[in-house]
């Protein structure tokens, strides 16, 4: 099995395991501002604040606690309050094709999100710069990117120590205005493009 596959079937497993209705996961629970927080976390009233979350985020995985974390990573995906048009990951098509689900609700990306930080002993995530350009034929105010990235995940240490790689990657992030604040910005979809060939 392929280092991308046991990275998403790690994926999947978190979201049968921790995404069901009901589950004590929620990310919304113990929400606080984090004013004493030792991150200097963006205001995401720029679109790149975006990405910026999210890879401080997997930077201080082992440094943050999982509720700031939750809460941070949480905060750039958006919310509609009526769940209607609510953040999705849309998975690859080829992925799709050998059995996992099609999307991912944004309570299931903050739980495995969430999960792949406190089973981690090591983790990197690149994702490359690049522009926006505005994408008003998706949604009224909306821009998006395309970049590469990369996960680099170690669970356990010694002998124990697991290595898992994804290799370059091409994602697709759709913005448009925050959920709470029309003067910020959130993440409405995130589509994995898929390996590079």
């Amino acid at each position: 099995m392929s280092d991308r596959r046991i990275l998403l079937a790690i994926v999947g497993i978190v979201c049968i395991a921790f995404c069901l209705p009901g589950c004590a996961n929620d990310p919304e629970q113990g929400v606080t501002d984090f004013a004493d927080s030792d991150i200097e976390w963006p205001t995401l009233h720029e679109r790149e604040d975006l990405i910026e979350t999210i890879l401080l985020c997997y930077e201080n995985f082992d440094k943050a606690s999982l509720e700031e974390l939750g809460h941070f990573y949480g905060n750039v995906l958006y919310d509609d309050a009526s769940d209607d048009n609510d953040y999705v990951w849309m998975m690859d098509a080829r992925d799709v094709a050998d059995g996992h689900p099609a999307l991912l609700t944004r309570a299931q990306d903050i739980n495995a999100t969430k999960n792949i930080f406190s089973r981690a002993s090591e983790l990197e995530l690149f994702i490359s710069p690049h522009q926006w350009i505005e994408a008003s034929d998706i949604c009224a105010g909306c821009w998006e990117t395309t970049r590469v990235y990369s996960i680099v995940m170690v669970t356990g240490t010694g002998d124990e120590a697991k290595y898992m790689a994804s290799g370059e990657m091409n994602i697709r992030f759709i913005a448009g205005p925050h959920h709470d604040d029309s003067g910020k910005w959130a993440i409405h979809v995130a589509c994995d493009l898929g390996k590079i060939q």
